[in-house]
């Protein structure tokens, strides 16, 4: 009797110490995130488990921990630091977007741009490389332009100008990314000409093609790529060799792609063999 009550409390201990030892990871490993997070400001889960040599589902319950926390903001497919002071806090993740890779953005966009013509009827997804391509559009002295857009943002932008046409599609406004999305996209859109669209993606890869990581905007393009005359997708490097949930079609579903120079050098001969026309931007 007296060897099976040690032998049960010598596995109680051993329990309490193997918990211990993993709560003290945990705790090591919750540091070590906002470490990164501090010096980085923005890090995503791939990266995490790479460093820390654990799983994406160990990562992802380390984030929801932090985010309850208010020491972080959860992102699509990572995290951010919180800035407790930043106006934008709320809304951070479609600001943070704004703001990254901006220069590139510009650049891109004021390529893109010049695809337009007067009196034409474009389409302008939400995402923020297309907002930028709202102020490159406000630069110049188009006549006649329509432009279509879900975004409440890109429609503000456009007012700026008397001498364009925003119809704006209406439908509940997405609180993250600034986008209004409704089931009765594909009847208002089936009775208008759209002459160029110009789509922005959640990431692009010679494998997969182009591809979405939000449904709804997911289902909108896709409808978009068979309405629109000629597709025009505007991505910065940051989104290459990144396969999201959606396949929105391989790359030569798009009759141009700007994108700016700084992709691996040995893959951009073979973009430019499965793109119809590669744009890059230096």
């Amino acid at each position: 009797m007296v060897k099976i009550i040690i032998t049960s409390k010598n596995k109680e201990i051993n329990n309490l110490k193997i918990k211990m030892v993993e709560i003290s990871k945990k705790i090591e490993r919750l540091n070590n995130i906002l470490k990164l997070l501090y010096e980085k400001k923005r890090i995503d889960i791939s990266e995490l488990c790479g460093i820390l040599s654990v799983s994406q589902n160990t990562i992802y319950r380390d984030l929801k921990i932090l985010e309850k926390e208010n020491k972080l903001i959860r992102t699509k497919g990572g995290a951010v630091n919180f800035e407790a002071d930043s106006p934008y806090s709320e809304e951070y993740p479609f600001y943070f977007r704004l703001r990254d890779n901006q220069r590139s953005k510009i650049h891109i966009t004021e390529r893109a741009a010049q695809l337009i013509n007067n009196k034409e009827t474009i389409f302008l997804d939400g995402s923020t490389t297309c907002l930028y391509l709202a102020k490159s559009i406000n630069k110049k002295n188009f006549l006649g332009l329509t432009v279509i857009t879900p975004s409440p943002m890109i429609c503000v932008e456009l007012l700026k100008n008397k001498n364009i046409t925003v119809f704006m599609l209406g439908g509940i406004v997405n609180k993250d990314n600034f986008c209004s999305y409704s089931d009765f996209y594909v009847k208002i859109i089936e009775n208008l000409n759209i002459k160029h669209a110009f789509l922005g993606c959640a990431g692009f890869s010679l494998k997969k093609g182009f591809t979405e990581s939000i449904e709804n905007d997911y289902k909108l393009k896709k409808f978009i790529l068979e309405k629109a005359e000629h597709i025009t997708v505007i991505a910065d490097h940051s989104k290459y060799n990144i396969d999201s949930t959606f396949s929105l079609g391989d790359l030569i579903i798009a009759e141009n792609l700007v994108t700016d120079a700084e992709l691996p050098p040995e893959d951009v001969s073979l973009l430019k063999a499965k793109v119809l026309n590669l744009i890059l931007i230096k």
